[in-house]
């Protein structure tokens, strides 16, 4: 059997794990994620010459990548384990005692990692 009729009899079966992953911005409040967090990767910013998260997780509707900014990695983002099944909820943004205005969210474990 050569790979085209392996891919399509293993697809046809539901045996197959799509790898590509789709970007996500956090565009509106109420948005929300839930999966499994596959993994997290430092990203070195443009901006600012800064480090941010960006986070894949896999999820009912495939793999979805995303970033919550800075203060999230620090915050509820130093909680999340790889393999951790979560929710994630876009709450808008707030200002911090800075002045500077930052991403909200709601992080709901739903599974602890294995």
């Amino acid at each position: 059997m050569g790979y085209y009729e392996m891919a399509a009899e293993r697809e046809s079966e539901g045996r197959v794990k799509k790898l590509s992953v789709q970007y996500m911005p956090w565009e509106k409040e109420g948005q929300s994620v839930i999966g499994k967090l596959v993994s997290e990767n430092v990203i070195v910013s443009r901006k600012t010459d800064g480090t941010y998260k960006q986070y894949v997780f896999h999820t009912d509707e495939g793999m979805l990548k995303f970033q919550c900014g800075s203060f999230f990695d620090n915050e509820q983002g130093a909680l999340m384990e790889r393999g951790g099944i979560y929710s994630i909820l876009f709450k808008g943004k707030r200002k911090i005692a800075s002045g500077n205005s930052v991403n909200d969210f709601e992080v709901t474990e739903i599974a602890p990692a294995p």
